[in-house]
Parts: C-alpha cells; structure tokens; sequence
C-alpha cells in the first residue's frame, strides 16, 4: 500500500469521513454503512476494529454523531428529553401537582394489555393501570411541553394525558406501536421504557426523575415491568384536527431472550426540537 492510500486509511480520518457521509441520511437507513465499507473496498484498506464499532447495531456510539435535524422526524424515531434543564419550573409545578393529587398504584382506573395469546385475544395485566390526569395537573403539563418545545408554537397538542401505575410484580408488555406520537416522562427515577430500533435491536432505556422519552407513531416500543411500585405520565402529541385513535398496531409478544433484565442499556439523542 503506497503511503497516500496508508494516510488515507488511518483510524482518524476514515471515520470522520464515515460520519460526514452518515449525516446525509436518515438515522435508519442502511446506505450509511455500505457506503462506508464500499469506500473502504475502493481505498483497498480492509476494515478495522475501531470501523466495525462504529458500525455495531450494539454500540451507542454511532447515534452520538447523527445529524443535528430532529431525531423525531422519521414515524419510528425516539428522543430524550430532560425536562429539569429545559422546563426546570414548570416541572417542579407539575411533580408538586401531581404529588398534590395524592394518587397511589392502588388507585382506579383502566386496565391496560400486557400482552396477546395464541389468537391474538389481547389480554389486560390487573397490575398496570392508567388514569386521567386531573384539570389542574393537565394545565402545568401542556405548560411543560410548550416551555421544552416539544409542542411546537401550537403545531401540536397533548392529547389524553394519563398517570400510568404499575405494581410490583407487574408483567413486560408485548411489543406495539401507538400509530401516534407518544411521550412518556418519569415521576420517579428507576422508570424504564422498551424499545427496538429500525433493525430490530432490543433496548432497555431507563429514565430519571423529570427525564421523558418522544416516540413516533411507528416507534415499536413497550412498556416494562417492574419490581417495585411505579407511576408515571403518558400522553400523546398529535397535530391539529388529527383524531387520537385507540388502536394499537403490531402488537408482538417479546421473545425470552427480549425480557428486560437481558436487554443492553441505550439513551436516546436528546431531543432538539421538531416533530
């Protein structure tokens, strides 16, 4: 290999030219990463390990050097949002609301499925419960969403916001999609949410106190299970005159190697606006 064709190969610039080609494209396709190793065949350098990371489905890394457009504006894209930073006392408003309601998971309110049998009879989990949040709570909250920007000046609107409770001992959810925007933010620390990426990959992603996560409308996702008592916040985002749908698509029984506790830890890029 002559010396031009070795500088060109290094393990810096190489990747750094993986990256540049990477943000042309949408964070799910898959001509990124045959570009890159067509480009690799082209420079006659086979491809080394540091390549292969950032090419690994397992790795984060390559989610750390997307494009800086809005990692919600594909239907199965997911974002993270710190609401502490962004909203810091609108959400200090809403947690003190909410803990003004004073509710409990032993609480009423309406079964939610946990997964589906053989013939695709869904089947609720007595364990997981949802309830509306009340007219004060549901104010702070929307006031919350515009101040993070996750409403868009208006473009769109929160949409049926629940209190999501599960007990200990509640069971992992197959795996669906909502066929529309959905937000889910964490009352506690320790809630979790999740999550398989365009290629199918299982994730776990776990949320702090304050911390919420945006999905698309195709985001295959699912709720998880927990072994202690947990409460949390659901709502929808949906534009204006678009009518929320109860439906739930593609509802997917999970696999035993999919159960939460063996799914790999991932963190969302952080939302910045755009949905």
């Amino acid at each position: 290999m002559s010396p031009v064709r070795e500088k060109c190969c290094s393990d810096v610039l190489l990747p750094l030219l993986f990256l540049l080609i990477f943000s042309l494209f949408s964070p799910s396709s898959p001509l990124p990463p045959l570009l890159f190793f067509f480009l690799l065949l082209l420079l006659g350098c086979p491809p080394s390990p540091l390549h292969l990371l950032f090419l690994s489905s397992s790795s984060p890394l390559p989610l750390l050097f997307l494009s800086s457009s809005s990692p919600l504006s594909q239907d199965n894209s997911i974002a993270h949002i710190d609401f502490n930073a962004c909203a810091g006392h609108e959400w200090e408003s809403f947690l003190s609301a909410m803990e003004r309601g004073g509710a409990t998971v032993n609480d009423g309110g309406d079964q939610i499925f946990s997964s589906v049998d053989e013939n695709q009879n869904v089947m609720d989990d007595p364990n997981r419960k949802q309830q509306p949040l009340e007219v004060d709570q549901q104010e702070i909250l929307k006031r919350m969403l515009e101040t993070s920007g996750l409403l868009e000046d208006g473009t769109l609107l929160p949409s049926n916001p629940v209190t999501l409770r599960s007990k200990a001992g509640g069971k992992q959810q197959a795996w669906h999609v909502d066929l529309q925007r959905g937000l889910l933010i964490a009352l506690v620390s320790g809630t979790f949410l999740l999550y398989k990426n365009a290629a199918g990959k299982a994730f776990r992603i776990s949320l702090k106190a304050g911390e919420g996560v945006a999905f698309g409308p195709e985001c295959v996702h699912a709720g998880a299970g927990y072994v202690k008592d947990n409460m949390r916040v659901h709502v929808y985002l949906l534009k204006e005159g678009e009518v929320q749908t109860i439906d739930t698509g593609d509802i997917t029984p999970f696999k035993e190697t999919e159960t939460q506790d063996k799914l790999p830890m991932f963190t969302p890029l952080p939302f910045n606006g755009g949905m």
